[in-house]
């Protein structure tokens, strides 16, 4: 190839001289110059060789130091080709030389085995083969024809030579590698699949992995063709690979695992050398980083069971080395982390998941295993005997970890352990401390994963108790539990209702003079708790057995005595403690007689918190609680809905946030909360405050001149602001109410009060809502009627069964308002789904309260469609546009021009030579229509008037559908589950405006489309109009 062209003739002007291999360098002045090789070697003091294949790559220079610049890999582009045939003496090297040549443009792709045309004509009109490029390498093309610099790729075959055109530096390097990367690209992978030698193979793999590696390129194929080919290589020659060839093969795909998982085929392959070399030093220094990549950032082992077991294995082979258990214990703390909190948040659940997996098929093993003799079996019990205490001993070092406590407690909290598990000696011996370190935890979402998942469910608590299949020290552990239970969240009715199926072990551990037994068994008798007479008997009796039973026996019979002299019949019906009363002073008014009629008790605006509900339980007959305005918490209300049954009336206006699943407990109460809470109450009073210095500073300036300004203004701001001094006057009665309230102890006159503070309340909201109707301009369509379009989205058919029941929704709420509905469209599946509803809504405040459902709504069930009880998770989009109004075309004679114009083609001298013809122009919009149909100009004139009038209606027609189709578009986003406003969660009935950040109870009663959809449509009403009234208040400002 040295006499070719181009190689010492310099008449052709092709050099091998490139600007590639310059170097930008940065100066610590910011300048940038290009300098060469040389240059930059002297500058860096740090000698380096350069070669011409392999260090053509533009590079930046940053204060002394190369850094590579990468490219994105392409497969296509437009490129300029020329092609020159190999020359063989002087004349033809005069002949082929620049100035007799000329370019041609090509849209070149990239193929598998070729460079294609997608002409396929002139230079390229055969592809060029991979396999017949001699050699490649970049050139520049020097200025003597053209004034621009260009960039050149020279390829030379076996019949020619091409010459690859581009126009900037980078654009030539990232075609010249992504050619580089194709033709070595099927190199490797002819060669790897035609060996059969290890060392071949081994060689070849190798220098893959290292041109995969170095090659500029940005790209996720130029990590996974090694990955893949190798993949299949490995498949198909697993068993012919002797072992140095293994240790070989890992060390190569360490760098290339860095940021990559391995594949299923590879995870074979490392599985099998950790069972095979469980000892080897290359498990640990080659597998710890990719194991670690795998537990930090994998999400689904489902999906790659095998990864999962080569995680397994590489345990198992930690586990084999010497002090192995104290070796997997600090990989875990590495994993965690120094901090007190762990940065992955996955790496738990796939640490669980791991050792669930490994513990399950070890005893799926055992149980499947046929063995010859005694001998066997006992050698085959001993080996795997290690991966059991290994996996249950990982168990007990993350229950170590603070942070990963609670996850881990919900995780085992279903026992998701075989049967076999339970009744195994060394298994239930290590899990025992697990659940030790989780009943220890002071926070009570920790201690009650023990409990059941679900009620009816048996927990951690039933699977130690005396006599179940995992108890194996007498109640010990099982007597923990209750004892740390009871003291802590648990001494309530609820619970101890749920263990009276415990009651006889209970009884058992009483007579062995166990405490945490005996407290629980005082508990029950205390907050009658045992089921029926007959039990109740049999546990005084185990009380009265023993000293300490006698004793704490005593306690309660003290306590059943004062509670009911307190029960007693007689005393007030009603009583209201005086404000800022606290626990103590309603605990010493409860115990100073008989309160067994009392019916009505006020604690509005005292200092009680939920400690007093201890006292309140007591009182049988109470029916009306007000706790208006105090410190009573969730903890209180809790223990409220487990004993107050006949309770009908609870006020809790301006207290802590409520849970409605406590509330649920009481099946027939009446939730009083108001409207506005008073952090809304707080704002409102703040900006109509703004809002009137505003108006009376915009009020005198316009009363300086009246007669100028305009007077519905001057008369709109003089209503306003005396409906705002009336607010005004009514807020200082409600301040001094309050005052007469707390400072007076007189019951009737707290009273008094009380409702006066009522009706107050009730004048300053009817008030503020006439306000807001005055000074809020209502939206474009609030008045207009809807078009209401409920679609199913992500979920299949699940998506399409939930649109079926939304729509049903809408149809019940239009009727509940007595709207009028008219469906235009229902798409109904084969199995009852809804693919698309549509229907048009009438009737008053339509569109205003119904804009308020569009967007996407998430549904969250088992479906119909589920046969293995999992839950999904669907999407529906509900759109609700304003209905199109009925389009009128108007063309009023000052808005159109006609002018008489000289008909055109056959028809007779008449219609060539008169000016029968019209030209009609809407001057407005500048459309013109020409009509040459009769023979006389005013019937002309006729038909171009009916064509304008078509013509402007199907504009305006057009324009009305795109704005309904982004106004449709901009409600229901992409449909995708992030996008949602409302979520129905059905497994738990409850349902999330992510809106109000509130939850509503009850999903069924929701989905009737009656008051509780009317309750979150009012709800979202007053917080845009609040939203709306900052705005105005802003804007008034400025």
């Amino acid at each position: 190839m040295g006499d070719r062209l181009g190689s010492t003739s310099n008449s052709l002007s092709l050099n091998p001289v490139d600007t590639c291999n310059a170097y930008y360098s940065l100066s610590q002045d910011g300048n940038t110059t290009l300098t060469s090789p040389s240059n930059v070697i002297a500058a860096a003091a740090a000698p380096t060789t350069a070669s011409s294949t392999t260090s053509s790559t533009l590079c930046m220079l940053i204060d002394g130091r190369p850094i590579q610049q990468r490219c994105k890999l392409l497969n296509d582009g437009l490129m300029q080709i020329c092609r020159v045939p190999h020359a063989r003496n002087i004349i033809e090297k005069i002949r082929f030389s620049r100035f007799l040549r000329r370019w041609e443009d090509h849209h070149l792709s990239l193929e598998h085995t070729e460079i294609l045309s997608n002409t396929n004509e002139g230079y390229m009109d055969r592809p060029i083969l991979y396999t017949s490029i001699e050699d490649m390498c970049p050139w520049s093309k020097t200025k003597m024809i053209d004034s621009k610099y260009r960039f050149c790729i020279r390829i030379v075959t076996n019949e020619c030579i091409y010459f690859l055109q581009v126009g900037t530096l980078y654009l030539r390097d990232q075609w010249f590698y992504s050619l580089q990367w194709k033709r070595n690209k099927l190199k490797f992978e002819r060669i790897l699949r035609s060996a059969n030698r290890p060392e071949i193979l081994l060689k070849e793999m190798t220098h893959m992995i290292d041109f995969a590696m170095t090659i500029p390129i940005e790209d996720v194929e130029i990590h996974q063709f090694p990955l893949e080919i190798i993949s299949e290589i490995l498949q198909q020659q697993q068993c012919n690979l002797p072992r140095f060839v293994h240790e070989n093969v890992i060390v190569s795909l360490a760098p290339l695992l860095e940021k990559n998982y391995p594949s299923p085929e590879i995870c074979d392959f490392f599985s099998r050398h950790c069972r095979d070399s469980p000892r080897s030093q290359i498990v640990i220094e080659m597998f710890t980083p990719v194991v670690q990549r795998i537990l930090k950032h994998n999400t689904d082992f489902g999906k790659y069971p095998r990864m999962r077991v080569f995680v397994q294995e590489y345990l198992h082979a930690l586990n084999s080395q010497n002090d192995g258990l104290h070796v997997v214990q600090e990989f875990i703390k590495r994993i965690h982390g120094p901090t007190m909190i762990c940065p992955f948040p996955r790496v738990l659940s796939n640490f669980v998941s791991v050792c669930l997996a490994a513990i399950y098929n070890f005893f799926e093993d055992r149980k499947n295993f046929r063995f010859e003799d005694k001998d066997s079996c006992r050698a085959y019990e001993e080996e795997t005997e290690s991966q059991l205490i290994c996996y249950t001993t990982m168990l007990q070092t993350m229950s170590t970890f603070d942070d990963w406590r609670p996850q881990l407690g919900l995780l085992l909290q279903s026992i998701p352990f075989p049967d076999e598990a339970l009744t195994h000696d060394h298994f239930i011996e290590i899990f025992k401390n697990v659940v030790k370190n989780l009943v220890d935890d002071p926070r009570c979402e920790v201690h009650q994963t023990v409990l059941g998942i679900r009620e009816g469910k048996e927990g951690w608590l039933e699977m130690f108790c005396l006599g179940s299949v995992a108890c194996d020290d007498d109640g010990e552990m099982f007597s923990l539990i209750l004892s740390k239970l009871i003291s802590c969240c648990c001494r309530k009715k609820r619970f101890l209702l749920s263990i009276n199926k415990l009651l006889p072990a209970l009884m058992l551990l009483a007579l062995r003079e166990n405490q945490s037994s005996l407290e629980a068994l005082c508990a029950m008798l205390d907050l009658d708790a045992v089921e029926n007479r007959d039990n109740k008997l049999q546990l005084i009796s185990t009380l009265q057995s023993t000293p300490i039973g006698l004793k704490l026996y005593a306690k309660v019979c003290d306590r059943q005595i004062a509670l009911r002299e307190l029960q007693q019949k007689g005393g007030p019906k009603k009583l209201t403690l005086p404000s800022r009363s606290t626990d103590n002073d309603l605990a010493k008014l409860l115990s100073s007689g008989s309160f067994g009629n009392l019916e009505c008790l006020s604690l509005a605006f005292t200092n009680v918190t939920s400690a007093c509900a201890e006292q309140l339980i007591k009182l049988p007959a109470l029916r009306y609680l007000n706790l208006w305005s105090t410190q009573f918490g969730d903890a209180g209300l809790e223990l409220i809905s487990e004993h107050l049954n006949r309770l009908q009336v609870l006020n809790l206006c301006e207290t802590q946030k409520m849970w409605n699943t406590c509330l649920k407990r009481l099946p027939f109460i009446v939730f009083s909360r108001r409207s506005l809470t008073t952090n809304n109450n707080s704002i409102i009073d703040n900006v109509i405050k703004r809002l009137s210095i505003n108006y009376k500073k915009e009020l005198d300036q316009l009363q300086i001149n009246e007669n100028i300004n305009p007077i519905e203004r001057i008369q709109y701001l003089k209503t306003i602001l005396q409906t705002m001094k009336l607010r005004e006057k009514i807020t200082q009665d409600i301040d001094e109410t309050k005052k007469l309230s707390n400072e007076n102890n007189h019951d009737d006159i707290s009273q008094m009060a009380m409702d006066e503070l009522v009706r107050l309340r009730t004048n300053l909201n009817s008030i503020d809502n006439e306000i807001l109707d005055r000074i809020l301009p209502e939206a474009p369509a609030d008045n207009d009627d809807a078009e209401l379009e409920v679609t199913a989205g992500v979920g299949g058919q699940e998506a399409m069964l939930f649109a079926k029941e939304l729509f049903q929704m809408y149809t019940n709420y239009a009727n509940f308002r007595k709207w009028s509905v008219e469906i235009v469209e229902y798409d109904k599946t084969d199995i009852g789904g809804l693919r698309q509803g549509k229907a048009f809504i009438n009737g008053l405040d339509v569109f205003k309260s119904l804009k308020y459902e569009c967007g996407v709504h998430r549904v969250q069930r088992v479906p119909q469609t589920e046969k293995s009880g999992r839950i999904h998770t669907s999407t529906v989009t509900v759109a609700v546009l304003p209905q199109p109004k009925d389009i009128k075309i108007e063309l009023p004679a000052k808005d159109l021009l006609a002018e008489p114009i000289r008909s055109r083609g056959p028809g007779g001298q008449h219609v060539n030579k008169s000016e029968s013809g019209c030209r009609l122009t809407h001057l407005p919009t500048g459309i013109v229509l020409e009509r040459q149909d009769e023979r006389f100009f005013n019937l002309n004139k006729n038909l171009a008037i009916k064509a304008m009038k078509n013509k402007l209606y199907q504009m305006q027609y057009d324009e009305q559908q795109e704005r309904l189709f982004q106004t449709r578009k901009q409600q229901t986003g992409s449909g995708n589950r992030n996008e949602k406003i409302r979520t129905y969660n059905i497994p738990q009935n409850r349902i999330t405006d992510e809106r109000l950040s509130e939850n509503v109870h009850n999903v069924n009663e929701f989905l009737d489309g009656t008051h509780r959809l009317h309750t979150i449509i009012e709800q979202l009403k007053q917080q845009d109009r609040l939203q709306r009234l900052i705005e105005l208040t802003n804007k008034s400002s400025n």
